[in-house]
């Protein structure tokens, strides 16, 4: 199938499901950014700094339109709150380009260090003292593994000197993957605390197959049942959907693209490989003595390649 026939099929292949799966890149934001959903987004971000907060604030974080060199849109979440910290959330539903088990996640993993750095260095003013520097953290909710090693679904990450003492807890990166999380599932909701809460949530939120663990969540939690709902009246709007599905079309036209190319690349280097074989042939076969045109025919190589190489 050629790459036009290919991106065809993408099209056609794409079902939007009844309910927007929260971990679905821009579902995550535009849930967590909505209007009426403070209560959830508050809920969420105690959960993550192990401090209850009162307000949150969204800062706005979108790329000037006149800015070609980056994307138009963004899709983390970036807060500061009442108790003093800058929180940043992103969720990673998919592998970034570049990243890969074969490169340890350096990808995901830099990415995280550098959003951290920047939210804490970009505290500008003339009030801004060192001492005054709020902390920042940085969470990112993957939808895949980066730390096979690891069972647990959370690691946190501080500044820590080469004792394993701590030096500073201004400065965090916090990465959830949700693909291990099963073990938390099977706790009853009321003794799960905030963060197990709404990962759970986020996994069972219209997949049927956890829909009694789904109503657990939401009658537990209130923060749970207003998140439920917003994103129910979402998944109903066809402007929501259809970003949904150009959105996943778009991915599996990228992945299609990707995936051919290193076919391609896979064939032409099975093509230098068996060219460079033939070479070698060729050689041994000048080294014997035998024509040119003879090994030409022999090793169906043209004549003026032969006369290149040899």
């Amino acid at each position: 199938m050629d790459n036009e026939l290919q991106l065809a099929a993408n099209e056609r292949s794409v079902v939007v499901p009844d309910i927007l799966p929260v971990y679905d890149d821009l579902v995550f934001k535009r849930l967590l950014t909505h209007s009426d959903a403070k209560d959830v987004l508050r809920f969420v971000i105690s959960a993550l700094i192990n401090r209850t907060i009162m307000q949150v604030t969204i800062r706005s974080n979108e790329t000037p339109k006149e800015d070609s060199k980056q994307k138009d849109e963004r899709f983390d979440v970036n807060c500061r709150t009442d108790t003093g910290d800058q929180v940043a959330m992103e969720m990673q539903s998919e592998h970034m380009e570049g990243d890969s088990s074969k490169n340890y996640h350096r990808t995901v993993i830099n990415r995280a260090v550098y959003g951290v750095c920047d939210l804490y260095a970009s505290q500008q003013g003339s009030g801004v003292t060192y001492d005054g520097l709020l902390r920042a953290y940085q969470t990112t909710f993957l939808g895949y593994t980066i730390f096979p090693q690891r069972t647990h679904y959370e690691r946190r990450i501080l500044f820590k000197d080469e004792d394993g003492v701590k030096l500073s807890d201004d400065v965090g990166i916090i990465f959830i993957e949700l693909t291990k999380i099963n073990d938390v599932l099977k706790k009853p909701a009321k003794e799960m605390p905030r963060l197990e809460a709404w990962v759970s949530f986020m996994v069972t939120a219209g997949n049927p197959r956890h829909i009694d663990k789904l109503r657990e969540l939401v009658k537990e939690w209130e923060e749970l049942s207003v998140a439920y709902e917003l994103l129910t009246t979402m998944s109903k709007n066809e402007h929501e959907r259809a970003l949904y599905r150009s959105r996943r079309i778009a991915q599996m036209d990228r992945n299609s693209q990707f995936e051919a190319a290193r076919r391609e690349g896979e064939q032409r280097g099975i093509q230098i490989g068996e060219l460079k074989g033939r070479l070698e042939s060729a050689r041994g076969m000048r080294d014997f003595g035998m024509s040119l045109t003879d090994i030409a025919e022999i090793l169906s190589l043209p004549i003026d390649v032969l006369k290149l190489e040899l």
